[in-house]
């Protein structure tokens, strides 16, 4: 009988083009749009900003600073202005992106500079719009293009050579000074978004299906006929439970697929974005899975999916109907996003406790396996954490099957 009713859920579910569309080909496209689109617009963002021409106004400009600036600047356009004018006459214009940068040279600036013993340091004033992506690149681009070559001017004119100023070199021929691990450095990024989009997009499935095949029935009518049948009520959770829960680990599998499959075209159009020298993806994101790996990935899917049915069956069977079913699920869903969202924040070794806590556990586990560094025993204790609250959920479930008042809503 078991086998009769998983037989019917996955029929339920193969049978009905809608849920096959929802279910295994919806996510795992959804993941391939929403990295498409991420990395299309970082790139777009960034290009815009690069082909951005800067406006930069200059009061009290020296002679000497405006002899570096080329005649044919493509990257900003430089207006000076005398000592007349004011920061106040201009801050309206920053604030409506008129105006990108306002920079204000002290009087007798070069003065004051070559008689620096004698004389106070004088001081470069830049007013910008540090939320504004076009103002904050025309301060990079002034101070790193033409002040600090400006100051360089006058410090190699005050000592013989650069090479008096600097005490000692840091790493000027240690090629070799980055030790890191290949596997935790390719993997990081993809372990800090991947476990966050799997858990909630996989809850969110299992509670799709889970509900209309549970709280649904009850409402349509159909699960007092199952019930009615001379079947042990604990193989009618059983079939229920493990039906839903082959359904539940495909779309899992899906969801990872298509996330691993769209995010080397995220990656590609940040790296290009960037500048980077090669579109070679190796260097940002070297994912070196081992079969064990995968073998671990794969077990704490089925894991993790034995837990969302679970707890989503538990609440459908107490509920009466879809809506009722619907208001219980959506705390627990957000108790799940919580969980999930945390992997993606925090530093250091994770503690022995945080195995221990469901869903942040699976979350957590997963990072790892992606950075290299989920040990065999930290592995254990989230598989069988996870399995132990599911099993003591799906008895829960077999005892409600069981109360007649639960089921038939009477």
């Amino acid at each position: 009988m078991i086998f009769t009713l998983i037989k019917k859920e996955l029929l339920r579910v193969f049978t009905d083009k809608k849920l096959i569309f929802s279910i295994f080909i919806l996510p795992p496209l959804m993941m391939f749009i929403i990295y498409g689109f991420m990395g299309f617009m970082i790139s777009k963002q960034v290009d815009d900003v690069k082909s951005h021409v800067s406006t930069i106004i200059v009061k009290n400009a020296p002679e000497e600073f405006k002899q570096l600036i080329p005649k044919n600047l493509d990257t900003a356009v430089f207006t000076f202005v005398d000592s007349n004018v004011t920061i106040e006459d201009y801050k309206d214009q920053i604030l409506n992106k008129e105006l990108d940068l306002f920079v204000e040279f002290e009087d007798n600036f070069v003065d004051k500079v070559i008689n620096y013993q004698t004389n106070s340091i004088p001081q470069v004033k830049t007013y910008y719009n540090d939320t504004e992506d076009y103002s904050n690149s025309a301060r990079s681009i002034f101070i790193d293009g033409f002040l600090t070559p400006f100051e360089d001017m006058f410090i190699k004119a005050r000592f013989s050579s650069m090479d008096d100023l600097i005490a000692f070199n840091i790493d000027a021929d240690n090629p070799e000074s980055i030790i890191h691990n290949e596997k935790k450095a390719g993997g990081q990024f993809l372990g800090m978004l991947l476990p966050m989009i799997i858990i909630v997009f996989l809850f969110s499935a299992i509670m799709g299906i889970t509900v209309d095949a549970v709280a649904g029935e009850k409402e349509r009518g159909t699960m007092a006929t199952l019930l009615l049948a001379p079947v042990s009520r604990i193989n009618l959770a059983l079939g229920k439970i493990f039906g839903l829960l082959i359904v539940s680990v495909l779309s899992a599998l899906a969801m990872l697929a298509g996330c691993i499959s769209a995010f080397p075209i995220f990656m590609k159009s940040v790296s290009s974005a960037a500048g980077e020298e090669s579109a070679d993806l190796s260097g940002l994101v070297n994912i070196q899975l081992q079969v064990t790996d995968w073998l671990m990935l794969l077990v704490l899917l089925i894991s993790m999916a034995i837990l969302f049915v679970s707890i989503v069956c538990l609440l459908s069977v107490i509920s009466k109907n879809i809506k009722e079913a619907s208001t219980l699920i959506t705390p627990m869903y957000l108790l799940i996003m919580v969980a999930a969202y945390a992997n993606m924040f925090g530093s250091g070794e994770p503690s022995a406790v945080s195995y221990l806590i469901p869903v942040y556990n699976q979350g957590l586990s997963i990072k790892l396996i992606f950075e290299g560094s989920l040990t065999p025993t930290n592995f254990l204790i989230t598989v069988g954490i996870t399995v132990a609250i599911a099993l003591v959920l799906i008895a829960t479930i077999a005892k409600c099957f069981k109360n007649e008042k639960i089921m038939l809503n009477s």
